[in-house]
């Protein structure tokens, strides 16, 4: 979901409204979606697939799609942000798209910092922060990417089962209930909060937290029209 649109994926039946309908392709089997805010890209049979488009700053201006997806296959999982995709491709995560960096805007070539990940071992969470990427494996939530307000510092985290991204932030499910790092200027990134959550979701300025009872708890500013982004 997008503030341009949404798609959702059920039983591998995708419809999409709003900005994402236009161009959409035929898909072979989709079994994963990313929607940024004006593209976005599905995991299919033949490898990811992705339409619209992605911005590249003042000096690119807008990009297909196409332009810029590159050609992969056997993906596990797919995620992204407004204008950066990645999935997990052979126990590493690939990104395309383009993210903001200190000259300005950057494009996601094979090269680029958010393409140098660690090897992973048995993945199954990936999540897109701002010019920051994680995921989650059987060793446990590996970062990386920019660091300027300690998003990648993963603080020690017990048995984590599930983590989110907000712009410059994350927060993992754990047995101890819920941790977060990286930017709190407004309260979003709590150290610890001290509920098992049944869902979990995050945005620029807050963290969204569901209990076991239906209870909704928001950390961090709760700012009318800054909707959750809720995840699986």
């Amino acid at each position: 979901m997008s503030d341009r649109g949404a798609c959702q994926l059920i039983s591998g039946d995708l419809s999409c409204w709003g900005k994402h309908s236009e161009g959409t392709p035929h898909l072979d089997g989709p079994y994963g979606i990313e929607v940024g805010s004006s593209h976005a890209c599905a995991l299919t049979q033949a490898g990811v697939k992705c339409w619209g488009k992605y911005y590249g700053g003042s000096t690119v201006g807008w990009v297909g799609a196409d332009q810029v997806t590159p050609l992969l296959e056997n993906l596990k999982k797919i995620a992204g942000n407004s204008e950066t995709s990645c999935a997990i491709v052979d126990q590493r995560v690939r990104c395309w798209g383009f993210v903001s960096g200190p000259t300005g805007m950057e494009k996601v070539d094979e090269l680029h910092r958010l393409n140098n990940g660690p090897q992973l071992a048995n993945p199954r969470n990936l999540i897109v922060g701002s010019g920051f990427v994680c995921a989650l494996d059987d060793v446990g939530v590996h970062c990386w990417g920019d660091n300027s307000y300690g998003q990648t510092n993963v603080p020690p985290l017990q048995h984590p089962t599930k983590i989110v991204a907000g712009v410059v932030h994350a927060c993992a499910v754990t047995d101890d209930g819920v941790n977060c790092w990286g930017y709190n200027g407004s309260g979003q990134a709590p150290e610890s909060i001290d509920i098992h959550p049944v869902a979990i979701a995050a945005n620029a300025v807050a963290t969204y937290v569901v209990s076991d009872n239906g209870e909704i708890l928001t950390t961090g500013s709760d700012v009318v029209g800054d909707v959750p982004i809720w995840r699986e």
